[in-house]
């Protein structure tokens, strides 16, 4: 939930303990989670966390007290809703090959303290597009810029293809797009392919 709306986002169940729920929190980079709910720890039964993430349990009868206090004291502001990417560089996909995959995928494991570099590129255009998968969530891309042609995948991207249908009256393919994404490979039947694995698009 808090990836798909980008917003600070606590979850609950009840744990039939007492009269007691309990769940974790979620945030974005603008909101530190562990102190807005620190203020309201008095009427928590347990609580603990950092800026990004909290665990805690409270009693059911004060939750929409919980929910009011959040919402009422936020200071977010409508741009620091608006999710960001930091993109460590810009690279034409044209420009890309198997090689320089390769070679990124040397630097791995990537993780909290050493993050997977993303790349960007502007006025691509989608040759193809189609989604595939048992359950139809996946995209798939044929990505063209400057007479190469490059695919993509993206997961979990429902949102992101009725978005381009939206977008261009449900003709995707010949439109431009900006892509943000990591060069990876696909391996299928022995061959290796540059592939890129899309994080965002607009």
């Amino acid at each position: 939930i808090k990836e798909k709306y980008y917003r600070p986002t606590i979850i609950l169940t009840d744990s039939s303990t007492q009269g007691l729920a309990k769940g974790s929190g979620r945030s974005i980079e603008t909101y530190n989670i562990y102190k807005e709910v620190l203020k309201f720890k008095e009427n928590l039964e347990s609580f603990g966390g950092h800026p990004m993430a909290c665990g805690l349990s409270i009693n059911i009868n004060n939750i929409d007290d919980l929910r009011n206090f959040l919402n009422n004291n936020s200071t977010l502001t409508k741009a620091q809703k608006q999710k960001t990417i930091n993109i460590d560089k810009a690279i034409d996909i044209s420009k890309l090959s198997l090689e320089f995959a390769e070679s990124l995928n040397k630097l791995t494991p990537f993780g909290k303290d050493f993050e997977k570099p993303i790349f960007a590129d502007k006025n691509v255009d989608i040759a193809q597009v189609a989604m595939i998968g048992k359950d139809k969530k996946t995209m798939k891309l044929s990505l063209h810029k400057n007479g190469v042609y490059i695919n993509a995948i993206k997961f979990n991207a429902v949102d992101q293809y009725n978005y381009l249908k939206a977008k261009f009256n449900g003709n995707i393919e010949g439109k431009k797009i900006d892509v943000v994404y990591y060069p990876d490979i696909n391996e299928f039947r022995g061959n290796r392919n540059l592939q890129l694995k899309l994080i965002d698009i607009r």
